[in-house]
């Protein structure tokens, strides 16, 4: 059986495993892509749902329409939230990880995802 962490190329030293290049780009990718895309879809979405309440003119659907949005507005705020608390939890690692030999690899592994593969951010592997 092909062990999946022995086929992966740039983290080495954090995980003990190679990722290539492509996987660390499709993850940024991704994350951008989540970053862009949630706020437009809320945006738009509320829009739509707030625009088929006001023109129905009942007040029980302008409410429904209201909250729905609030809900929708705090979704988007706890992807965004869990976002910033893996970065903060791994550079917190990080931290700690720079005063012991190899530290800080886990931190640019983090980096190499989250930046892509070519940034300056991101130091292993180059």
């Amino acid at each position: 059986m092909v062990d999946l962490f022995n086929v992966l190329d740039a983290c080495k030293e954090a995980i003990g495993a190679e990722v290539p290049g492509a996987i660390l780009s499709i993850v940024h990718y991704l994350y951008l892509a989540i970053l862009i895309l949630v706020p437009i879809m809320l945006i738009v979405f509320g829009m739509i749902d707030l625009a088929k309440a006001l023109t129905s003119s009942k007040e029980d659907e302008i409410k429904k329409a209201q909250s729905g949005l609030l809900r929708k507005a705090v979704v988007a705020i706890i992807v965004f939230l869990i976002f910033a608390l893996v970065k903060f939890i791994f550079g917190f690692a990080s931290a700690d990880l720079d005063k012991t030999e190899g530290g800080g690899n886990v931190w640019n592994c983090v980096e190499c995802f989250i930046s892509g593969p070519n940034s300056d951010n991101c130091t292993t592997g180059k």
